[in-house]
């Protein structure tokens, strides 16, 4: 069958298809009665007329399609954020596009081909801002260009650590461009930390399960996890560990699972996903559609393990906080 045109419900409603066109824009020249209105509303109804996407994306300059870029949606904490986002962009009238991130600019490229209006990123490495012509936004990082929706953990990580000795060995297990090191720097040198240690991380869990073992070789007092499939790999390294090694871990809750009741874990340090995707969504909408919203900084707070709070956070399915 072939697709129903305006001019057909012109035909069908006995009017001229410019009058049509005019009242399924809200053309406020349209002088259109309401009898008029109502024939050509029953002829819609009844040929099943849908207005072409494309079509409208040429009159208006929008496509109403945000890109999101995404990592490994196998992994349960992207394929949630990314249920999550399509029922935030649908709800503000945009459709979500998902490409998976190659770990170069191949993913944004095909994004910009299909002429969304702006693009959510959430890859491995930080995109080139200057071969991307549409607003972005970014999560967990700083990048000029770009417009970065970032949660301050410094609090939250300042609780945590003031709870051990300052000449413990702390090593944070953080992922390549993440404020999580910045975080860890100022936190360890205002609390006195001498022996305080990034290390960064890949996202292929084999070479991620690797380093985690050479670092808990050298046997740190404390873990700073910020993933939660780096806290089930490092769970399971430590539980085939004979020697007696038993180190303390605060992970980031960034999403809700088993993961916290890995051995060791002391607290975490709890941030909400659902709300850092809803600012930005409000965002990146509000950048297409010249309405200005402010970035700001979501905050984190620290849960101890013996806490109520904790417990309804380890227990149940996986899920978003």
């Amino acid at each position: 069958m072939s697709k129903t045109t305006l001019k057909d419900v012109a035909r069908e409603a006995g009017v001229n298809f410019t009058l049509v066109s005019k009242m399924l824009t809200n053309n406020p020249n349209a002088r259109i009665s309401k009898e008029t209105r109502k024939r050509i509303e029953a002829a819609i109804e009844k040929l099943g007329y849908r207005p072409s996407a494309s079509a409208r994306a040429l009159r208006n300059g929008r496509s109403r399609a945000i890109g999101m870029v995404m990592r490994d949606l196998t992994n349960a904490y992207f394929a949630h954020v990314a249920n999550a986002a399509l029922k935030l962009f649908g709800s503000r009238g945009y459709q979500l596009l998902i490409a998976l991130d190659d770990g170069g600019d191949g993913a944004v490229q095909s994004l910009l081909q299909r002429d969304v209006d702006g693009i959510l990123y959430l890859g491995s490495k930080l995109p080139d801002v200057r071969k991307i012509p549409v607003p972005l936004v970014l999560n967990d990082c700083i990048l000029d260009g770009a417009d970065c929706v970032n949660i301050n953990f410094d609090d939250a990580l300042e609780t945590a650590l003031s709870r051990f000795d300052r000449s413990a060995v702390v090593a944070g297990l953080f992922f390549e461009n993440s404020l999580w090191k910045n975080s860890l720097a100022r936190v360890a040198g205002r609390l006195g930390f001498d022996r305080a240690s990034p290390y960064t991380l890949q996202p292929d869990l084999e070479m991620r399960t690797r380093k985690l073992a050479e670092i808990c070789a050298q046997k740190p007092d404390v873990f700073i996890s910020s993933g939660w499939h780096t806290t089930k790999i490092l769970g399971g390294i430590l539980n085939a560990d004979t020697s007696g090694y038993s180190p303390k871990i605060v992970v980031h809750a960034n999403c809700a699972g088993a993961f916290p009741k890995v051995r060791g874990i002391c607290g975490a340090v709890f941030s909400s996903t659902t709300e850092m995707l809803a600012r930005s969504c409000e965002v990146l909408v509000g950048k297409i559609e010249n309405k200005p919203t402010a970035l700001g900084e979501i905050a984190a707070t620290y849960i101890a393990a013996d806490s109520e709070q904790f417990a309804a956070l380890a227990d149940g399915e996986f899920r978003l906080t």
